[in-house]
């Protein structure tokens, strides 16, 4: 807490040795002060972690792209997927990435 983490529940069920197709977790319209948030939280590289099986899990929320010095561009992952790993019944290793073709556009919005 000191370091300004806080714990919460996600929203996903990963189940043991079960493979899933994709799901939708959360459909959401952001106002305009909460993408102003997420821009600034892409700016300082802001990562999520999490914790499956005691075992943590890194990822930034998005990605800021720039053209020139002064044209910033922000995107927020919108999609992760999972990889796990096991060795018969134990999680031995978890992953988790975005994927680049899943982001929604932050830009529109001016960063104060």
């Amino acid at each position: 807490m000191l370091n300004g983490d806080r714990l919460v529940s996600a929203p996903y069920k990963l189940n043991f040795r079960l493979d899933r197709e994709s799901q939708v977790v959360c459909r959401r319209n952001l106002t305009r002060k909460e993408v102003a948030l997420f821009q600034t939280a892409v700016a300082k590289d802001y990562y999520l972690q999490m914790y499956y099986d005691d075992l943590p899990i890194w990822q930034f929320i998005g990605v800021a792209q720039t053209n020139n010095v002064d044209t910033f561009k922000y995107y927020l992952f919108t999609k992760v997927h999972f990889d796990i790993f096991y060795s018969r019944d134990h999680v031995i290793e978890i992953n988790m990435s975005s994927d680049s073709s899943n982001l929604a556009d932050l830009t529109e919005v001016k960063v104060i």
